[in-house]
């Protein structure tokens, strides 16, 4: 198995405490791993650091080529304003960034000032994004949305509502 991540002599601090000293770690590839930890020990810090959030004051941090290190904050911090149904959307960005490309090339398809070429060029694009689209599952995005939150407990209702007049444990949820 190979190393997936590694950490040598991490050392960081906030100001003046140090909050992680001389931590060495091995994570191989296909093993899970548990961190558990008194408040105030220094999990947070330490997946900020691999998910590359911050850089550690001293030691090394190495990741996988390719690999990708997800980090779920504990407490969310969301933009003033935004709403339940925003955020679940956010966790579909790459769909929805290919979606909006798709109307952008619906556009550009009828536009009758364009020659033979650059119509056939937004036809044959358009054919690739739709494919990835539909391949991806993105014609059911509102549904996968509507399943998951209703098995998270968040009700429909709630979708319209800005996520800072929630409660912690509804937005941690959300």
């Amino acid at each position: 198995m190979s190393i997936m991540i590694a950490c040598h002599q991490v050392q960081q601090y906030y100001g003046a405490q140090q909050v992680l000293s001389s931590v060495t770690l091995e994570i191989h590839s296909g093993r899970k791993v548990g961190l558990i930890g008194m408040n105030g020990a220094g999990k947070t810090t330490l997946f900020r650091l691999l998910s590359g959030q911050e850089r550690p004051y001293q030691g090394d941090v190495h990741i996988q080529k390719g690999a990708k290190v997800g980090y779920l904050a504990q407490v969310p911090d969301y933009a003033a304003g935004i709403t339940v149904l925003e955020v679940l959307r956010s966790s579909f960005s790459d769909l929805l960034a290919l979606q909006q490309r798709m109307e952008e090339l619906a556009l550009r398809m009828s536009d009758t000032d364009q020659s033979e070429q650059q119509l056939d060029k937004a036809i044959r694009d358009y054919g690739d994004a739709m494919e990835r689209f539909e391949r991806a599952g993105g014609y059911e995005i509102s549904a996968r949305i509507d399943s998951i939150a209703n098995g998270l407990g968040i009700p429909a209702a709630h979708y319209t509502e800005p996520v800072e007049k929630l409660s912690g444990g509804e937005k941690t949820r959300v």
